[in-house]
């Protein structure tokens, strides 16, 4: 029978004990994308932080570090390829679980196809300036769709190894600047006094809001449950240790970019560059700089592309393995023991979503940036998923730790830590969708503040980012309603529904898990 299925593509069987600690780490570490993450993600907090930017990030840090933590406990005690999802619906319950599950399906959607817009909307703006060749986005676009499938198509191994190699060589690549840029420079302790930012503790906590974003996808690790050696510590060192290490490297290298532009990082000129990356490279290392942080930004888009393509098409898999979505989903590869068709069918429509996206809206923002406004709208929708899922993983923290007294064990790490956790995150959730200033004006509840000059600043987020945070109230809503019906009516299909997003494993309840014990996956 076995080998039936096996010639058949239908064994529902990941390939368990097959990645280490540095692979699982890494898988963590590159879906961060640290080199993007600081370019694109925390370049937008520049203006708001100024010279305090690295204040900023340390901020941001131990509001993740929280949630990683509350995670990583969760990890320890029910490891599964269903990661966040299991733990929702273990520790909140089976509605909870599904809409886990729903708003995971919105990263599959959403968050890889981003990534090709994004990486030929730089790739591009690049070799024009470089070369004269720039055929537009889309055609990059394409060539990272091609690489990202032959790195997660096969064996999950040749997956991990390459975003090792990847994320260490963005990662020495950025880091080696950033030294580079202390050494030569003056320092100053100016990046790290409050009274130097733009609006002091309060443009701090603002830009920390944006910072948060840099550090989505320190959870991707949980996904790796039933593929990990000794998954019950490799994978909350993976979830920790990851958020941990991309947090200090953030921290450095803000610094670096406040001594690198002579602590006038808000009037740092890039004009003939993509970010200020792309020109500190030309500026302190000439054209041979500018191409090699150019490779580690591809490099970053590439290793992130993967990871996000490799914890998504899990997804997809462990649902069609349990009849929530079409079976052929939950198939694995004879011979590779890969979620190939999941793998498949991910890339497939985040790619078709992001083209899609990109020329609708066309250049909005003036020609040829296309793929920086498709990159604008989905990374905008998917951070909002992201922030409701991390709420969700700290309160299943409390839920699963406070059933039969399990919280007594460690009440800090089981309650005191994840409720910080959500509270760190209602934040920049609230900056979606009502002004931020409105908070530190003292009115934080109403849509419109008052400004200097005495009139109402309301909300008004701008085009084409309303489609974004308005799709992620929608996709929110479809969620809530979907799940109330399916307990409300067929409360067995949910059941399973909650199954195929995480509900392949035992937990384990004891103080004390066996490291050695890896997850039992749902057989047919």
């Amino acid at each position: 029978m076995a080998a039936a299925e096996a010639e058949t593509g239908t064994d529902f069987e990941l390939r368990h004990s097959s990645i280490g600690l540095a692979d699982v780490l890494f898988q963590a570490i590159t879906y961060m994308a640290p080199g993007v993450g600081l370019a694109f993600s925390i370049g937008i907090a520049v203006p708001i932080s100024g010279a305090t930017l690295p204040l900023s990030v340390l901020v941001a840090l131990a509001a993740c570090t929280f949630c990683a933590a509350a995670i990583g406990q969760l990890a320890k005690h029910i490891p599964s390829a269903g990661g966040l999802y299991t733990y929702a619906a273990r520790g909140i319950g089976p509605k909870t679980g599904f809409l886990a599950g729903w708003f995971y399906v919105a990263f599959g959607i959403f968050l890889p196809g981003s990534l090709l817009s994004l990486g030929g909307w730089f790739v591009n703006g690049f070799m024009d300036r470089e070369t004269g060749f720039a055929p537009g986005w889309w055609f990059w676009g394409l060539i990272f769709a091609g690489i990202i499938l032959a790195l997660t198509f096969f064996d999950v191994r040749m997956s991990a190894k390459a975003t090792v190699i990847l994320g260490a060589i963005e990662i020495i690549v950025f880091f080696a600047l950033g030294a580079y840029m202390v050494l030569t420079e003056s320092n100053s302790s100016a990046p790290f006094t409050p009274s130097e930012g733009v609006n002091g503790w309060a443009g701090i906590f603002q830009g920390a809001v944006f910072a948060i974003l840099a550090f989505i996808g320190f959870e991707a690790a949980s996904a790796l449950g039933e593929e990990a050696k000794n998954p019950r510590r490799t994978v909350p060192l993976g979830v920790i240790g990851s958020c941990v290490l991309v947090g200090l490297f953030y921290v450095f290298m803000t610094y670096a970019w406040n001594v690198g532009a002579h602590l006038d990082i808000t009037g740092h000129n890039t004009a003939s560059a993509n970010s200020d990356w792309d020109a500190f490279g030309n500026e302190y290392w000439g054209t041979a700089g500018a191409w090699l942080l150019f490779f580690a930004l591809v490099n970053s888009v590439i290793a992130c592309g993967t990871a996000a393509t490799n914890n998504a098409a899990r997804v997809f898999f462990a649902m069609g393995r349990t009849g929530n979505a079409p079976s052929y989903l939950g198939r694995v590869h004879p011979k590779y023991k890969s979620p190939y068709l999941s793998v498949v069918t991910v890339l497939g429509t985040t790619g078709a979503m992001a083209y899609l996206l990109a020329f609708y809206f066309g250049d909005i923002l003036g020609p040829g940036t296309d793929g920086l406004v498709g990159f604008i709208v989905e990374a905008t929708l998917f951070t909002v998923i992201a922030i409701l899922i991390y709420i969700i993983s700290c309160i299943a923290c409390i839920g699963y730790f406070s059933k039969d007294g399990r919280a007594a064990r460690n009440p800090f790490l089981h309650i005191v830590v994840p409720v910080i956790g959500v509270i760190a995150f209602i934040l920049p959730l609230y900056t979606q969708y009502f002004n931020l200033a409105a908070l530190f004006d003292g009115n934080p509840f109403t849509w419109a503040y008052k400004n200097e000059a005495g009139g109402n600043v309301y909300f008004d987020k701008a085009f084409p980012a309303t489609w974004a945070i308005m799709g992620a109230l929608v996709w929110v809503v479809v969620g809530v309603i979907l799940a109330l019906y399916l307990g409300a009516t067929r409360p067995e299909t949910l059941a399973r529904a909650t199954q195929a997003f995480g509900g392949e494993i035992e937990d384990d309840d004891s103080d004390n898990p066996d490291p050695h014990a890896h997850s039992m996956s749902m057989t047919h």
